[in-house]
């Protein structure tokens, strides 16, 4: 096999934005690396690192998202939702096999997970995920999410899960 470092790739939030279909406010991350291609025989590609940040204006200023937050676990207090997490996980999923040679990205099926830490809005997350299993139909994902130190590398554990997801097909993407 290649030299892994040949094929590591780096993206920042521009690279991110050119590959993921979100818009403002729903584009978390703000940097990916990881390694091109997928074979399960090689750990190394299977990672992907990221740092993301769910934005306060998503929780807490969005008039319908506020009210519906504030109803939620902790009544007038922003917190970050937990299915936000899951979004955070397939982002990083998708910006893997967006930049692979076929583009494909995955429709997120399935999400199960535990939140660790309250997390609040606007915190620098740092994102791990192994990426367990890629095939013709879709993909399976694990992920943890740590606050991340003011390095930038991982600190307290805030939450984990697994996500299930499907290639969405080229009509499906363009409507």
């Amino acid at each position: 096999m290649e030299d892994l470092e040949d094929t590591l790739i780096t993206l920042d939030r521009r690279g991110i934005n050119r590959l993921l279909p979100h818009g403002w406010p729903w584009r978390f991350l703000r940097q990916a690396r990881f390694c091109s291609g997928y074979n399960k025989s090689y750990p190394q590609l299977r990672k992907v690192t990221a740092v993301a940040v769910i934005p306060t204006f998503l929780v807490g200023i969005n008039p319908f998202l506020a009210r519906v937050f504030s109803l939620g676990h902790f009544p007038g207090k922003l917190i970050v939702p937990g299915c936000l997490f899951a979004e955070v996980i397939a982002q990083a999923v998708a910006v893997k096999f967006a930049y692979g040679a076929n583009g494909r990205l995955p429709q997120l099926l399935r999400y199960s997970g535990e939140c660790r830490q309250i997390v609040l809005p606007s915190t620098r997350l740092f994102v791990k995920v192994d990426v367990e299993y890629c095939g013709s139909q879709g993909c399976r994902a694990s992920g943890k999410i740590y606050r991340c130190k003011p390095d930038g590398s991982e600190g307290e554990l805030a939450a984990e899960g697994s996500i299930v997801g499907r290639w969405a097909n080229q009509k499906e993407k363009e409507v």
